[in-house]
């Protein structure tokens, strides 16, 4: 489980990652907002989860900690600075014992904002093909040059957003 934890790590942009044991000791630690906000990811292994939790959070996150022990998956929100998404998903060993627990959180507020900036950008280069076609048009009714070179600069500045071209 750890080496899937170290890859799941390196290739999703994960705000936090814990692997606990069944006596919720960190057994492995990543994540981006970890080392953001200065964590020693290598000495949270071996500490309790209620060590490496900041204490403000105990009273809403040990419960999912413990219910995971109990062989329950749950997804929950947390508020430390940003919102986070976190999903907590129990490991069992071989006889269906729960072994220990996997903890995911993400900023979805990150990944909204990332999601609002690629729409954005997609109505922008829409809008910059719509003048572009109806520039052509104009240019197919074969209009006088000063008329067309009119549209042709309009339609620059609408695309750029600069008021002169």
């Amino acid at each position: 489980m750890e080496r899937v934890s170290r890859t799941l790590a390196g290739d999703v942009p994960l705000a936090t990652l814990l692997l606990v044991d069944r006596e919720l000791t960190v057994r492995f630690a990543a994540g981006a907002r970890f080392e953001e906000k200065g964590y020693d990811l290598e000495a949270m292994i071996g500490r309790s989860v209620r060590e490496v939790v900041p204490p403000e959070l105990h009273e809403e996150v040990l419960g999912h900690y413990e219910a995971a022990m109990c062989g329950e998956t749950r997804r929950f929100n947390v508020r430390y600075g940003h919102e986070y998404r976190s999903v907590l998903v129990p490991i069992h060993a071989d006889g269906g014992v729960v072994a220990g627990a996997l903890s995911l959180a993400w900023d979805e507020g990150e990944e909204l904002r990332a999601e609002r900036a690629a729409g954005a950008e997609l109505t922008r280069r829409l809008e910059q093909q719509s003048a572009v076609a109806r520039l052509g048009e104009l240019a197919l009714q074969r209009p006088p040059l000063d008329m067309l070179m009119g549209a042709a600069c309009r339609a620059v500045a609408e695309g750029f957003d600069v008021d002169c071209v």
